[in-house]
């Protein structure tokens, strides 16, 4: 599977979807592409689709891996590529074989800001939701006031994923949290590690799985 898009319209001047389009043809007919897990070609370069994100709203080159770069580029018709992830994707995956006609669980994400009120967090339990991925400050770190009750939450069975609001960098699981049973998001932004927590809880895993779900994909 490969993923493509544009930054400009058709109608604009240098406008890229149509040379993008291309390059991900040439991408995706690529022996060299075999294995390689779902890419995103944007800019004349290849990246994996976990790693990629959008840094920037309006620039061509708005598309980038800030910690790891990208797995190749396009060069004409030439395909090359210079790495790859070794994560589980694809049919490697221990979500290959989910039904996707089932319905799936209710997964948020609450972003921190100063002087936050817990209430949101306590809303979202009380309205159903089965995980929330916090995106914290730096290190995934959150108001100490709000830790005794996100313990309380996982304890009642809400599983808590913690991330960061920046941009990259890998989250460090510190032994409180270890303890509790607050899941490290690894290097995984918020929107990413929500999905991760949708498909880990649509397969009922426990929080050791969970966790090492998120060391492995």
């Amino acid at each position: 599977v490969v993923l493509v898009g544009a930054m400009r319209p058709a109608t604009a001047f240098s406008a890229d979807g149509i040379m993008n389009m291309i390059n991900a043809i040439y991408v995706a007919i690529s022996e060299h592409s075999i294995n390689k897990g779902v890419l995103v070609v944007m800019n004349d370069r290849i990246y994996a689709a976990r790693e990629v994100s959008k840094t920037h709203t309006t620039g061509l080159d708005a598309f980038t891996s800030l910690e790891l770069g990208s797995l190749g580029n396009v060069n004409g018709e030439g395909v090359n590529f210079y790495q790859q992830s070794l994560r589980k994707h694809t049919l490697e995956s221990c979500f290959s074989k989910i039904d996707l006609k089932n319905s799936f669980p209710i997964v948020d994400v609450v972003y921190c800001v100063a002087g936050m009120s817990y209430r949101t967090i306590e809303l979202l339990i009380k309205n159903g939701s089965q995980g929330i991925v916090i995106a914290g400050f730096g290190n995934g770190n959150i108001n100490s006031k709000f830790k005794e009750k996100l313990k309380n939450a996982v304890k009642t069975g809400t599983v808590i994923v913690m991330s960061s609001r920046v941009a990259s960098g890998e989250i460090v699981a510190g032994q409180a949290a270890k303890e509790t049973g607050i899941i490290c998001a690894g290097n995984l932004n918020p929107q990413k590690a929500r999905i991760l927590l949708i498909l880990a809880l649509a397969t009922n895993k426990n929080l050791n799985e969970i966790q090492e779900i998120f060391a492995t994909h």
